[in-house]
């Protein structure tokens, strides 16, 4: 008779086990499908949101390769097809030379990868400094160009211009309707 108790007990632990055993692999298969049904759902959301206008202000990018650039800039407003900067400046590395290109405002079209550069427009390297009040640049074939007035400075000889055409990856620089002084040393 103890044995048939003891027979009997094992088999209602052995039953009970297999209820823990369903009851926590439901809740386990529950939760796992529970977490992926959760994250499809954030991911849809993610997907479809549409970001207003952001801004950042005191901002810094760094692009390093071959040719290197920095941007700084006091305040940048990005409204989605077009970027606003206030206090631009670039400084392009080449070959371990340096230019620096300032204005006021910057104007960045992301669909004609443009840049607009307007109010006090200047382009700065160890030899050569160029002002102007505006100036546009393809940032794909990498031309800048206006038909404002100009004026270049190299150490005592000082142009002045309108209609500036710079071809930044052949180094050309083309200028008309041309004024120059030269100062002797």
């Amino acid at each position: 008779m103890g044995l048939q108790k003891d027979e009997g007990r094992e088999q209602k632990e052995r039953e009970l086990g297999k209820k823990v055993f369903f009851i926590l692999t439901v809740i386990f298969v529950g939760s796992f499908l529970f977490k992926e049904i959760q994250d499809r759902y954030t991911k849809s959301k993610i997907s479809s949101l549409n970001f207003g206008k952001s801004e950042i202000k005191d901002f810094l990018v760094v692009g390093k390769g071959r040719n290197r650039f920095i941007v700084r800039g006091l305040k940048l407003i990005d409204e989605g097809s077009q970027m606003y900067i206030d206090q631009f400046l670039l400084s392009y590395i080449k070959e371990g030379d340096v230019m620096n290109i300032t204005s006021k405002k910057a104007i960045y079209s992301k669909k004609k990868n443009n840049l607009l550069l307007a109010g006090n427009v200047s382009f700065i390297s160890k030899d050569i400094n160029i002002e102007t009040p505006v100036v546009s640049i393809d940032l794909k074939k990498k031309i800048a160009e206006n038909d404002n007035d100009v004026m270049i400075k190299i150490k005592d000889f000082t142009t002045y211009g309108k209609n500036l055409f710079i071809d930044l990856k052949n180094d050309i620089l083309q200028l008309e309707k041309v004024k120059s002084i030269v100062r002797g040393s």
